[in-house]
């Protein structure tokens, strides 16, 4: 029990708990942004009327345990947040990406990059991926980026093309593939597995994008039931972690947040060493938790790929 006073109340809950026991309850007491006391039947007397205490009735609705994202980009999904949605609920043809990143670039300073994200070809009516000819169509003057649903495969236009050096005689990166005009040899515009190859052109968000899109994400995990997750980013390192810690107390991001775990891979003496960052909150510092932001967790890498140590 906390020893803060009560300031939620959730009662006429059906409350799954999945804890063995008590699998059910109907009402949950919040103190210091945690859960104080659950409990079955009707919630203690005082509760109702104390000066504090937001007592809401859930009239029967369920109540349960906030879910965990196991697998996750944190900062690829801000950007796809700001970037024009071309997700199949928002588009059904490569011509209406085309209108849409069209408007995009109108709203856009001259040179600007045009980002989208989100198509999938099985659910374009065309049932391919667009090419660099169908984005010139509509944007041939300023670069394109358009990132397919999955992040494993880019469009641009010629122009981005351009910017980005990718020419008829340019070779497959050894983790990438540059599709090709088989008659040609000219680059179509589709490239695969070059996300991290395009990170190192395309100009990054500026910080006050990229707080904008993290809190973006932060409300729609929300929205969804999210409570914690975990970037998986295989890029990350500790300089990583530290801009989620920046994006934390800098961005002004709303007090429900998010908590958000994080491995990152470091190289020193020459040999893999992994590091594992876990904070209450992405939105704001909380008391107490298993493992508070700076305390980092070591572990040796072993053969076999398994890892020892931790803690």
């Amino acid at each position: 029990m906390s020893s803060q006073p009560p300031s939620l109340l959730l009662y006429n809950a059906n409350v799954i708990t999945l804890e063995p026991s008590l699998p059910r309850a109907s009402w949950v007491s919040v103190a210091g942004g945690r859960i104080a006391e659950v409990g079955r039947g009707n919630p203690p007397r005082e509760l109702f009327g104390r000066q504090g205490v937001r007592a809401v009735d859930c009239e029967g609705g369920a109540l349960i345990p906030g879910f965990h994202d196991a697998h996750c980009h944190v900062l690829a999904t801000a950007s796809a947040l700001l970037a024009v949605d071309c997700s199949p609920g928002a588009v059904s043809s490569v011509v209406e990406i085309g209108e849409r990143l069209r408007q995009r670039a109108a709203e856009s300073p001259p040179g600007a990059w045009i980002r989208g994200a989100g198509y999938n070809e099985f659910y374009l009516r065309e049932r391919r991926h667009p090419d660099r000819h169908d984005l010139d169509a509509f944007v041939p003057d300023r670069p394109v980026r358009l990132a397919h649903r999955s992040g494993h495969a880019h469009v641009l236009n010629t122009r981005a093309l351009e910017l980005a050096g990718i020419r008829a005689d340019t070779p497959d990166p050894v983790d990438g593939v540059i599709e090709r005009d088989p008659a040609t040899g000219e680059p179509t515009g589709l490239l695969l597995e070059m996300g991290g190859y395009l990170d190192g052109v395309v100009p990054p968000l500026t910080r006050e994008e990229l707080y904008e899109g993290v809190r973006l994400f932060n409300v729609q995990c929300l929205s969804m039931g999210i409570t914690s997750l975990q970037d998986a980013t295989h890029t990350s390192t500790p300089e990583r972690w530290r801009l989620f810690k920046d994006i934390r107390e800098s961005a002004g991001l709303p007090a429900r947040g998010v908590r958000v775990r994080a491995r990152a891979r470091r190289h020193a003496h020459g040999r893999g060493q992994d590091h594992a960052y876990d904070d209450d909150r992405l939105a704001q510092p909380v008391d107490g938790g298993a493992c508070r932001y700076g305390r980092e967790r070591r572990s040796e890498r072993v053969p076999g790929g398994h890892t020892r140590g931790g803690g």
